[in-house]
């Protein structure tokens, strides 16, 4: 079973459904002049800037937290402050970024979120 969420559009659209929401009334309450705007969003062709996030957690009744969760965007801002405020964190995301290549995306979030240690190296020949 994969661990991987709905990506953030599905996660949209499915959450104002269950909710009983058109893509009027969530268009309205975010912000935006058209239904395309959502249309777009919810179908994986555009994706919301910050301010509309937290619009969108209001009128979803849910955390921004839980719409990030389902964002497949690269974190850029939020990982270069993490960097710049811990700079002893730049080596544990190129050793990550190093052993994420040979594992699939549910392996890597099950070692994140398990705290597995590592697994043993294999010994390289002439060692």
């Amino acid at each position: 079973m994969s661990t991987l969420k709905p990506d953030l559009g599905d996660f949209i659209r499915k959450r104002r459904e269950e909710l009983g929401l058109t893509q009027r009334d969530v268009a309205l309450h975010v912000g935006f002049k058209s239904l395309a705007h959502l249309s777009d969003i919810e179908g994986g062709n555009r994706k919301p800037g910050e301010e509309h996030m937290r619009k969108f957690a209001e009128v979803l009744q849910v955390e921004v937290k839980d719409l990030e969760e389902h964002d497949a965007r690269i974190p850029v801002r939020e990982t270069k402050e993490l960097l710049e405020d811990r700079p002893e964190m730049v080596a544990a995301f190129r050793r990550v970024i190093s052993s994420a290549r040979t594992m699939s995306p549910d392996d890597l979030i099950r070692r994140v979120e398990s705290g597995l240690p590592d697994p043993p190296q294999e010994k390289e020949a002439g060692e």
